[in-house]
Parts: C-alpha cells; sequence; structure tokens
C-alpha cells in the first residue's frame, strides 16, 4: 500500500510527478452530514467509521481522516476532553503524517479536521465567522489557530466510546485494519498511546 498525502487541491502520490486529481475534499461542509450522528447507534459505530470518505485509487488512499480520528480516539482513552483546539492536534498530526505518509514539505492537519464533519462522526466549534481559503470553502489553518476552533468527536458518538472501552478498541483497530499495512499497527498504536492486546501481525 502506498500512502498518499493531500496538499491544497489534489492528492499527490508518493510517487514523483504523478498528480492524481482532487482529493476528498469535502470543501463546503453543509449544515446536514451524510449520517447524522444523532440517528447512530452504538452497535453500528465501527461501520460507521469505515464509511468515512477518503480519496483513493485501488489500495491507495489518503491517511488524513483515519489518522486524525486515532488521534481523537487516544484523547478519549486518556481521558481528555471531547472537544480541542485544532492548535493542540496540529503538531501531533504533522508528526503522524511524516512518519506515516510520503515525504512533504509541508503537512495540513486542517484538512481532515474540518472535512470529517461531512462524514457524520465529527463536529467543530464554532463553524461560522471563519475566514475560508481562496480554493475553496475549508477555512485558513490561521484562523483555526486564531480563533481557537475546537473540534473532536460528535457527543452521541463520545458518550458510546466512552462508556465502552471495548468499542473504543474494536474501532480503533478498525481503522488500522481498513487504512493502514498490518506491520504498521504496532507502531501507530505506540505512537498514539493506546494500549491495545493481539495487535501483533497476523501469520500469513
Amino acid at each position: 500500500m502506498t500512502p498518499f498525502v493531500e496538499n491544497q487541491n489534489v492528492v499527490v502520490s508518493a510517487q514523483p510527478g504523478v498528480e492524481l486529481g482532487h482529493g476528498d475534499a469535502s470543501s463546503a461542509v453543509s449544515g446536514e452530514t451524510k449520517m447524522p450522528s444523532s440517528e447512530l447507534e452504538c452497535r453500528s459505530l465501527v461501520d460507521a467509521f469505515k464509511r468515512i470518505t477518503i480519496w483513493r485509487r485501488g489500495d491507495e488512499r489518503a491517511p488524513h481522516k483515519p489518522l486524525l480520528l486515532l488521534l481523537a480516539l487516544a484523547e478519549l482513552y486518556k481521558g481528555n476532553p471531547r472537544l480541542q483546539e485544532f492548535e493542540y492536534f496540529e503538531p501531533v498530526m504533522r508528526r503522524l503524517l511524516q512518519k506515516y505518509g510520503p515525504p512533504r514539505k509541508s503537512f495540513h492537519a486542517e484538512y481532515p479536521f474540518w472535512r470529517l464533519q461531512a462524514d457524520g462522526v465529527w463536529e467543530v466549534q464554532p463553524r461560522t465567522g471563519l475566514v475560508s481559503r481562496s480554493s475553496n470553502t475549508d477555512p485558513r489553518k490561521s484562523e483555526l489557530i486564531e480563533k481557537h476552533v475546537k473540534g473532536g468527536f460528535t457527543e452521541e458518538i463520545w458518550r458510546c466510546l466512552k462508556d465502552d472501552s471495548e468499542l473504543l478498541e474494536k474501532t480503533a483497530k478498525a481503522l488500522l485494519i481498513e487504512h493502514f499495512p498490518e506491520g504498521l499497527h504496532p507502531s501507530i498504536v505506540a505512537d498514539l498511546g493506546l494500549c491495545f492486546r493481539n495487535l501483533e501481525p497476523r501469520s500469513s
């Protein structure tokens, strides 16, 4: 599996010179998500996370959204608040993208932080009064920082996961299996500070 990284307008392959077109840019995040979290039952949570929209081409996919969701799961696991400021997430996401994505001059944690709202699993506060980028309707990174914008799981998803450590583990493992090579799973879990059972690579 070759990792991909989103830049402002395209998702660029780890292979030099290959431009693959627009990413999963849910450029305009409307007030109506694809799957309203209020209708989400705890038992279907794993499937909801599997259905997040990401840019993909065959086995190749952008890692931004899965990494941010795994980071948010780790925050919940550690007992941290449901919503965290973008400025809190950004340096950790940058390190994760540097390690688990292809080498790039810059990394854009602001993209998944904003666009996950369209998947019905993520909430951002405030959503209005933010200056957009010139290329799309995503807010500028500087706006997210200067206006102390916070993001995290919706309240319904937070309650499901907070009260069920087994479900949290199943959700994290589903994201790992769906989006990352098996050999990277222990490293990602260790970097996030999670502690799960049976993460050793399965024998072929």
